[in-house]
């Protein structure tokens, strides 16, 4: 009999019996026993023999008429290899459980799909988007098909992007396009751009939407009648019917990078999955990430430039407010910036204050023995929330009441007292200081419902607000015509922070809260509050020299040999067992194979050195570009018997370091 290695979700590949009068292909979706359930499968491979005794084996139940593409298995593959993850876990993502049930209930759609023309509506183009336009064209025509398209905020390459996308749809009626966005919250935006250009609703696929919603969307993508699919960066492992072109906006978004469960990458994932499939990706960016720079000038990535705004609008006016010469009271926001809110308002145009933190304020300190209130799963800070009236982890999400008194030194409640700025506080301050003003507060959880949010900003566009508050949710990709004035407080937090790319990371971010100003109308400006006015950072973003940014970032980067001219991977080793977690981490770093190319460092306790009960250390593995990290990672943990109460994760190109 012929036997059929099976991937299966989360326990990966089994071996299984194929029964007489079937002749399943590769790629196959089955059902097969295990245990007591059954399981929607994929056909891995098809030999003659197992290790496992055949009176053992138990036979495949049934052979549906669905189907994996080659290329979805390859990407399959790559990705479980690549990030050393479980290639079942992977599998999971590209079939999850509600679909599985939906195959194994009979219900997934065996119709034909029903093939959609596209109308494009082409809009006013000015030159230079018309040229990025016909390079765009040459590039994919000539197969580079690597494509970044690098233009300042406001530029329209939006509206470049959906162009390239026209010429895709256009030559074949069954062809599919994702466009993956790092936020749910711009998917409305652009969906309504979609509509506008071709008179289609694409769908949506990302954490807000249902799992029935999910199931119909499947199905339309499976079958290959969706033709326009946006989605957040799970999107990438749907299996297409025909994906011809992957879009990935703001791709220096550092929410691309996956944390929990497979750890991945979904920008550079999406690269490998057009090289897989032979299809265009476009990139596209305000502010690109280094690592889409350096692949640039390795002729990885073709590079369309879009260096003026659509509409000739001059960028904003830039103010650096050194916060050490302003003369202030007890407020955080600088009276020069609220002189201009004032003259904003006046001129009936909107304003947007930009902190990049939750809560009232970031710290409870207890004025007489300086203890900082903590949570108690946590090696972290509670964030008091006043609205709430209550303390909250932003690690963990445990909430307190605020205490009565310092657990330290047991002196009475009001020794504690809320230290620095979060954007509770501003909120305060403005409607203390412009009374008039219509003021709303932005952050993470304003966005968690797609039609409320919707709702929301359509209230912005509309001037039903004159001053929006907002962390770093606001700085992604929204547009408000009438936005003419943006504050950024307390600057300096962006040039602290764990890891490697908080400085690459902080530049971004600042630059796309700045972009925000002067879209459509003119004589718009930017006000920095720092205390470190000379700091490169500030002087870059204010100057408009990203270039010499870049250039010094790329030079630290290469001395280091950290990425890109480098490769990193993370090991990180978590127990709620301290002194046992301790023991076994100097047991691991023991047996760590000698290599000459592979830098070791570690162990070190993490910066944050409990998250939720666990105590955590991290090794750090660091080495050039060439060397196969994946293969040494596999040698070293090959024999390890990893304890039931330790929780080992490996993070191949990890982002954080905390």
């Amino acid at each position: 009999m012929k036997i059929a290695q099976v991937l299966t979700p989360n326990l990966g590949i089994l071996d299984y019996l194929i029964p007489e009068g079937e002749s399943p292909k590769i790629g196959d979706l089955v059902i097969v026993p295990f245990r007591s359930k059954q399981v929607v499968s994929t056909i891995w491979k098809i030999q003659n023999e197992s290790d496992i005794p055949i009176a053992k084996l138990r036979n495949i139940e049934q052979v549906t008429m669905h189907s994996l593409s080659s290329s979805d298995l390859k990407f399959l593959h790559w990705v479980a290899e690549y990030y050393i993850a479980n290639i079942g876990a992977v599998f999971k993502m590209m079939l999850p459980t509600y679909i599985a049930n939906f195959i194994l209930k009979g219900k997934l759609n065996k119709d034909p799909a029903l093939l959609i023309e596209l109308s494009y509506k082409k809009p006013d183009f000015n030159l230079e988007q018309i040229d990025a336009i016909n390079r765009i064209n040459r590039l994919i025509d000539d197969k580079k098909q690597n494509i970044i398209i690098d233009g300042v905020t406001g530029s329209g390459k939006t509206e470049v992007y959906l162009s390239a996308m026209s010429k895709i749809l256009e030559n074949d009626k069954s062809t599919q396009i994702l466009i993956l966005l790092p936020e749910i919250s711009l998917t409305s935006q652009i969906a309504d751009r979609i509509y506008k250009r071709f008179n289609y609703s694409p769908l949506e696929w990302h954490s807000s939407v249902s799992d029935k919603k999910k199931r119909d969307c499947f199905v339309k993508i499976f079958s290959g009648e969706a033709r326009i699919i946006i989605g957040a960066r799970s999107a990438l492992f749907l299996p297409y019917k025909n994906l011809k072109m992957i879009i990935v906006d703001e791709e220096h978004e550092q929410s691309y990078k996956q944390e929990d469960g497979v750890n991945y990458q979904a920008r550079d994932m999406a690269i490998m999955r057009a090289k897989l499939g032979s299809i265009p990706v476009l990139l596209a960016s305000a502010s690109p990430s280094l690592e889409s720079i350096y692949n640039v000038s390795n002729d990885k990535l073709s590079l369309v430039s879009l260096i003026g705004r659509y509409n000739d609008q001059e960028m904003p006016k830039i103010h650096i407010i050194d916060m050490k010469k302003e003369k202030r009271k007890n407020y955080f926001i600088a009276p020069s910036f609220i002189t201009s809110l004032k003259e904003n308002l006046l001129k009936e145009q909107q304003s947007l204050i930009f902190i990049n933190r939750k809560g009232y304020a970031p710290m409870l300190l207890c004025k007489e023995c300086g203890h900082r209130v903590c949570c108690k799963d946590c090696s972290t800070g509670m964030v008091y929330h006043k609205s709430l009236k209550k303390l909250k982890c932003h690690q963990c999400g445990y909430v307190a009441a605020v205490p009565k008194k310092c657990s330290n030194c047991d002196v009475e409640a009001d020794s504690l007292v809320a230290c620095g700025p979060g954007i509770e506080k501003l909120e305060e301050e403005v409607n203390e200081l412009i009374p008039s003003a219509r003021v709303i507060t932005l952050t993470q959880a304003s966005f968690t419902n797609p039609i409320e949010t919707e709702k929301l900003l359509n209230a912005i566009r509309n001037r039903e607000y004159d001053i929006i508050l907002g962390t770093q949710i606001i700085a992604k990709g929204h547009h408000f015509p009438l936005l003419t004035l943006v504050g950024i407080i307390d600057a300096d937090t962006a040039m602290m922070g764990g890891d490697l790319r908080c400085t690459e990371r902080n530049y971004q971010l600042l630059q796309q809260v700045s972009g925000r100003a002067g879209r459509e109308l003119s004589n718009s400006e930017i006000f920095i509050q720092t205390y470190n006015p000379h700091h490169p950072l500030i002087l870059a973003l204010a100057s408009y020299e990203r270039e010499k940014f870049i250039t010094e970032e790329m030079k630290n980067r290469e001395m280091a040999l950290m990425p890109p001219f480098g490769r990193l991977a993370a090991i990180i080793i978590s127990s709620k067992q301290e002194k046992r977690l301790i023991e076994f981490t100097k047991d691991l770093i023991k047996i760590a194979p000698i290599s000459q190319e592979i830098l070791v460092l570690g162990p070190a306790q993490a910066l944050i050195y409990k998250i939720r009960e666990k105590f955590r250390y991290r090794i750090l593995l660091k080495t050039r570009r060439n060397i196969n990290l994946q293969k040494y990672i596999n040698a070293w943990l090959s024999n390890v018997n990893i304890p039931a109460h330790i929780h080992l994760k490996i993070d191949i190109d990890p982002y954080y370091f905390l």
